[in-house]
């Protein structure tokens, strides 16, 4: 297996002699296209050249690769210099269960002295971002003799940003595109996830699904996003580029944290500013926990699904060696960081399992989670594996959003599936050439005047009718194929379009502005363009039968062809 190349900034890149510290995340920079694409605006030092600046990097890369106030160079550690600050690994034992006034504060309030010394430390002895320094949000744990700091980053960096799915799904305020169901009866839990997910992820997801505590603190940190934006525009008239960072703990409760932390002294009291969360032992809800993932192939019975066997998840092979910022959202794309840091103690008593299973098997099994979450109470009191309150879980949850994606996917009627067939078809005879098929398209929506809403021939059952386009060249003539998503119990044909130039998206949008804007019947259509002698317009009937075969794949193709010039 080859060694996987190191994650490494492109100003590291740009300057490879020189050694970089990243001090703290400022704000967090909006990508108002997917909020779920926000990065961190962090403030760096150049230690070599003293220099200072900001740079947008994705939270999760701070719990799995960098820390702050260490120095850098080239993507590494770099031993040889000491940090400026003197940071050490402190445990503390907390209650989360703290009054607005110390959960949601400011530096300012805790560190501000006559000079600003302390907050000036941790930007490297730069005042450039003093002011912004001082209003990050942080808690604060008040004890007899010490106090300690967090600073909200730090809280939402372990917790909620540990992987890019995770931290586009907070952002999103969308759990559900993390998992598909999960069920937890305070003793045994489990939880079926996409292919996109890891096993280390699981216990965290489960935890924030079935949990209705953790499920709002999650949800509270994607719905802050729109609500600031609102806040701001109303109070400034525009939008702002970014917004402070906000998370809490995900339980209320009394536990153990483990630290990385600089000591000073504030108002004459020992005080402790946290840097990093590198280990909890807080209530994670469940004894053990069998992860099913989505897989081409399945390890599991699901017809028992019992004394289920581990398997060792896959690592990738290679990564690329320069860093840049990149959304996961698009389709056939998911560029993530994920986690290899060794599991927290909240995983030290739960007895983990991770299995694969089909597509297919994911079905019957949402079936199951679905029949059992309408014979339960949601809320359920959870008194057994709680160290010190009662806590609300819901036993089973199902992911609405794997509904959704089920409901899409059987949202086109057959008449695409044999459309497809035909193309399938079509890219194997040597006659025709250059050909190219379009994904799924949706029909702009056009209100019909005289009826005062939609035209009916761009919507099916309230959503907007889809479209599939193909272009190729036969001989010396360029062909167009759109085809219409059919409604049920009509019979499917394809339109045929035929032309002496090449076949455009400009082309298809004019024949649906024809049959939806002008509404004009297919009949019209073909009369129209008659005697058009560069341009000709028809259809090609599906063939009838059960199952397509050579026979009627071929018979289909010759006909098309025929309807051309």
């Amino acid at each position: 297996m080859k060694k996987p190349k190191s994650i490494i900034p492109e100003f590291m890149i740009k300057n490879p002699d020189d050694i970089f510290m990243f001090l703290m995340p400022l704000r967090l920079k909006l990508d108002y296209e997917d909020y779920g694409n926000s990065h961190f605006s962090v403030a760096v030092k150049n230690l070599t050249k003293n220099e200072f600046f900001t740079t947008e990097l994705s939270p999760e890369l701070f719990f799995t690769k960098f820390r702050f106030h260490q120095p850098y160079k080239r993507g590494k550690q770099y031993k040889q210099i000491n940090n400026i600050l003197k940071l050490s690994k402190k445990k503390f034992r907390i209650n989360t269960q703290l009054p607005k006034a110390k959960y949601d504060t400011t530096l300012e309030k805790y560190m501000q002295d006559e000079n600003d010394r302390e907050i000036v430390q941790l930007l490297g002895w730069k005042r450039d971002n003093l002011e912004i320094a001082k209003k990050i949000s942080c808690c604060v744990i008040e004890e007899e003799n010490y106090n300690v700091v967090i600073p909200h980053y730090a809280i939402a960096i372990y917790y909620y940003y540990r992987t890019t799915v995770m931290r586009e799904a907070t952002l999103r305020c969308k759990l559900e595109d993390l998992y598909i169901a999960a069920h937890n009866d305070g003793d045994d839990a489990s939880i079926i996830i996409p292919k996109y997910v890891t096993q280390a992820e699981a216990p965290f997801i489960c935890r924030f699904a079935t949990q209705e505590e953790s499920l709002e603190r999650f949800e509270a940190i994607g719905a802050f996003v729109p609500a600031y934006v609102k806040h701001i525009e109303q109070k400034r008239g525009t939008a702002p580029q970014d917004i402070p960072i906000k998370a809490k703990f995900p339980v209320e409760d009394t536990f153990f944290i483990e630290a990385k932390v600089h000591e000073f002294i504030y108002k004459g009291k020992k005080s402790f500013f946290v840097h990093e969360l590198v280990n909890d032992n807080s209530e994670i809800g469940f004894k053990s926990l069998q992860v099913l993932r989505e897989h081409k192939q399945s390890s599991i019975d699901i017809d028992g699904l019992e004394n289920l066997p581990v398997v060792s998840k896959e690592i990738p092979q290679t990564t690329t060696e320069v860093l840049k910022a990149e959304g996961a959202s698009k389709r056939k794309q998911h560029l993530t960081t994920q986690t290899r840091r060794r599991g927290c103690d909240s995983l030290s008593c739960v007895d983990i399992s991770e299995d694969t299973v089909t597509t297919e098997g994911i079905d019957k099994l949402f079936k199951l989670y679905k029949e059992e979450m309408s014979h339960e109470v949601t809320d359920q009191s959870l008194t057994e594996s709680s160290k010190s309150v009662e806590k609300r879980i819901r036993k089973t949850r199902i992911s609405n959003e794997y509904e959704r994606k089920q409901q899409e996917k059987k949202e086109y009627t057959h008449n695409f599936d044999e459309f497809h067939l035909y193309m399938n078809f079509l890219e194997g005879q040597e006659v025709i050439k250059n050909l190219v098929v379009s994904d799924n398209q949706k029909m702009e929506q056009v209100i019909d005047s005289f009826i005062d809403r939609e035209n009916p021939k761009c919507s099916i059952e309230g959503r907007p009718r889809q479209y599939i386009t193909a272009i190729f060249q036969y001989k010396q003539t360029y062909v167009g194929l759109l085809e219409l998503e059919n409604r049920s119990g009509s019979a499917a044909s394809t339109w045929v379009i035929s032309s002496k130039e090449p076949v455009t998206q400009e082309l298809f949008d004019r024949f649906l502005h024809h049959y939806v804007d002008e509404d004009l019947y297919i009949s019209d259509i073909k009369n129209k363009y008659e005697k058009n002698t560069h341009l000709k317009f028809s259809t090609k009937n599906h063939e009838r039968g059960e199952s397509l075969n050579e026979e009627d794949l071929m018979k289909w193709m010759v006909g098309m062809l025929c309807k051309c010039f």
